[in-house]
């Protein structure tokens, strides 16, 4: 903002409107940032028009590259997870592992499933 090719006259009043967007906004918001361009006339001046488009990029570009390792993170914990699950699931569910037919991981006999209702002695 200080560079932009702008007279003070426009940059002090736009500055201050962006500080009150920024003040306004909620946390987890990102606040129109273009309005207070757009309300001095930026539709119709090539130069705030430019300053404007330049200020929400690089607003922009800045907090899409802070997110982006947390996504990345989040991606490696869900293929880490992804696996176990895989891995896990021929310890866990009978049947699953073709070499133990129909016995527990520790190679004892499984008992059968009894159902509701049933006598279990019989």
């Amino acid at each position: 903002m200080l560079d932009a090719p702008i007279s003070i006259t426009d940059k002090v009043p736009i500055a201050l409107d962006l500080r009150r967007a920024f003040a306004k906004a909620k946390d987890g918001e990102i606040p129109n940032l273009a309005e207070p361009f757009d309300s001095r006339g930026a539709q119709s001046d090539s130069r705030l028009a430019a300053a404007r488009d330049d200020l929400v990029a690089a607003i922009r570009n800045t907090i899409t590259r802070a997110f982006r390792p947390d996504f990345f993170l989040a991606a490696g914990f869900a293929a880490l997870a992804a696996l176990l699950a895989a891995l896990l699931r021929r310890r866990i569910v009978p049947g699953s592992d073709p070499d133990l037919s129909g016995r527990d991981t520790l190679g004892r006999g499984l008992t059968p499933a009894v159902r509701p209702g049933s006598d279990p002695s019989t």
